[in-house]
């Protein structure tokens, strides 16, 4: 599979996402960013910023299997896994599958299930498979899970666990449109909101591959990341609540490789981690009482972190 054809894909996708979801260039590029990184993406916001409307054209654009699952106070995890149900005729349990057997879930709201429900997703978005009556399935190649959040003081809403956000390889922040986008919503309201499909099944995994097996990331890099996440561990009882997991590190060196395909080049460069960091790191820290109390915040901690770590990588393969 050639890069020229993935880098078409990349700019056709956007721009056909782009004829529906205005003022929003960086959140198009995420999903890019999570699929072919092989993670899962959380939207936060308040209600009615697209979060909703920009997975669903995502998912068309793409063209892979797709499944919403509205997160409730009474749903259950058997209501997204599925389970054995009793057939009289046949006299025997047969499997009846749920929602998350598809490649592309839509996890709505999922901070308005009770935590007994959010932790039905644990295995499946890190070990991609379901365990029902001790039998364990595969999911779907690829699995890409996008999970979107109102605040966690709405109503009816519940905290999301450090275990479930962790397994979350990307958050992005949706605020309110500015004047000129809003006015631009209103006056396209009644557009057609369906895209065609941009690619197929085999192109996405043959990118996948091309993005994590075909990039070049040298040992300094590698290096630059263990001492970005050693610096936000540093801080642990002084400005955060807890260090941050391998996990993460791990999610920015696969991101930075799609990056860098995305930006045409083969191989990763400081500026992609950078710019990655917070997609990265925001919904993975918590500030301790006397940091929030000294007017400090997360994007504001992230980039001063980044600020005293020196960078050692002045060339290119």
């Amino acid at each position: 599979m050639k890069h020229s054809d993935f880098l078409q894909f990349v700019s056709v996708f956007k721009a056909s996402i782009k004829e529906h979801i205005y003022g929003q260039e960086d959140l198009i590029e995420i999903y890019l960013l999570g699929l072919f990184a092989g993670g899962h993406l959380l939207l936060v916001g308040p209600p009615g910023v697209a979060k909703t409307k920009s997975a669903n054209l995502s998912a068309q654009a793409l063209g892979i299997p797709f499944k919403r699952i509205q997160f409730t106070s009474d749903l259950l995890p058997s209501d997204i896994l599925g389970a054995e149900v009793y057939n009289p005729k046949e006299k025997e349990f047969i499997l009846r599958k749920g929602p998350i057997f598809s490649s592309f879930i839509l996890a709505d709201e999922i901070n308005r299930a009770p935590p007994k429900v959010q932790s039905a997703l644990l295995e499946c978005m890190q070990e991609q498979q379901v365990t029902i009556a001790n039998a364990s399935l595969p999911l779907e190649n690829p699995f890409f899970v996008v999970a979107t959040m109102n605040p966690y003081d709405g109503v009816g809403t519940y905290t999301l666990p450090d275990a479930m956000l962790d397994r979350f390889l990307l958050s992005f922040e949706l605020g309110y449109p500015s004047i000129a986008v809003e006015a631009k919503i209103m006056a396209n309201a009644e557009v057609q909101q369906e895209v065609t499909a941009l690619c197929t099944h085999k192109e996405i995994l043959a990118w996948k591959k091309l993005c994590l097996k075909e990039t070049f990331v040298d040992d300094k890099i590698y290096q630059y990341i263990a001492r970005l996440i050693d610096g936000f561990r540093r801080q642990v009882g002084t400005r955060f609540t807890h260090g941050i997991s391998t996990r993460s590190a791990l999610a920015l060196a696969a991101t930075g490789k799609v990056l860098a395909q995305i930006r045409g080049r083969n191989f990763v460069i400081p500026e992609d981690i950078k710019y990655l960091l917070p997609f990265v790191l925001s919904h993975r820290l918590r500030l301790t009482f006397g940091a929030i109390s000294q007017g400090v915040t997360i994007q504001k901690s992230i980039q001063e972190v980044l600020g005293s770590i020196a960078v050692e990588y002045d060339h290119q393969p």
